[in-house]
């Protein structure tokens, strides 16, 4: 840093009039006397240098330097992944145009044209070398329209495929929902059949017949214990049928993945 002091006398601090600077003034021929000299203001000019040690500039800099670094690198990681993304979608909007035109061609071959007709030919006039040319290129456009009749067959049986797993899925939901639904049913009669069966408990334990009670509570006991057998074997059944689901749903996704 510079730092530039210049030690002047103001007017108003000096005391001196107009008149007194005018006096003061020399003229033609005149000396300036010694007092004058002596009076004259300083004006000198210190300039002073603050020499900073590395250590002192680096950590008073760094901090600014990695942060301006840190915002570009991570414009640059945004940009970058930005042109990434469109690069993907272009080039797979370039491979499906490519595989459409493709399959647009094979749907819309050429004619072709019939040079010679071998039920108004002149047997006497055919040539082996002719007949050769004429079989080689019909056999060769039989090949290509085999190869387009077995690559549009692998794309039906392919999407055969996930059409069939798909209504598999479905089907399977639409069980499980009906289990579902079947079990929610179920426990809600359970429920409603307990709290009937508590309240004839507390109707008997209130009062009447000792004897008679206790009858009819033993034989409440044992319609119970008929009803929750019977709900836990249809718990039992749904629980049999949902894990045979399960297992006949793994060996459908083995058999589609061989044949994938």
């Amino acid at each position: 840093m510079l730092e530039k002091h210049l030690k002047r006398i103001k007017k108003a601090e000096s005391g001196l009039t107009e008149e007194d600077e005018w006096e003061e003034i020399p003229t033609l021929g005149q000396k300036l006397e010694d007092q004058i000299i002596a009076e004259v203001p300083d004006r000198s000019v210190i300039i002073e240098r603050i020499n900073k040690k590395n250590l002192d500039a680096y950590e008073e800099d760094a901090p600014k330097v990695k942060d301006a670094f840190s915002n570009t690198a991570q414009y640059t990681n945004l940009v970058r992944q930005y042109v990434e993304e469109k690069k993907s979608g272009f080039d797979k909007f370039k491979k499906d145009y490519e595989r459409f035109d493709k399959e647009i061609s094979i749907l819309n071959p050429p004619k072709q044209e019939i040079k010679f007709d071998l039920n108004k030919f002149d047997y006497k006039e055919i040539k082996v070398t002719k007949l050769k040319q004429g079989l080689v290129k019909l056999e060769t456009e039989r090949e290509e329209i085999k190869n387009n009749l077995i690559h549009f067959k692998n794309q039906i049986n392919q999407a055969q495929s996930e059409y069939d797993f798909k209504v598999e899925q479905i089907d399977d939901i639409e069980l499980e929902l009906h289990r579902l639904e079947k079990k929610e049913a179920l426990q809600n009669k359970i429920k409603t059949e307990q709290e009937a069966i508590d309240i004839i408990k507390k109707e008997l334990a209130r009062g009447g017949d000792l004897n008679e009670s206790r009858r009819i509570f033993r034989t409440v006991n044992v319609l119970v214990d008929l009803v929750n057998e019977k709900n836990k074997v249809t718990l039992n059944e749904l629980n049999s049928v949902k894990a045979e689901l399960r297992e006949l749903q793994k060996k459908y996704v083995e058999v589609m993945s061989k044949l994938k």
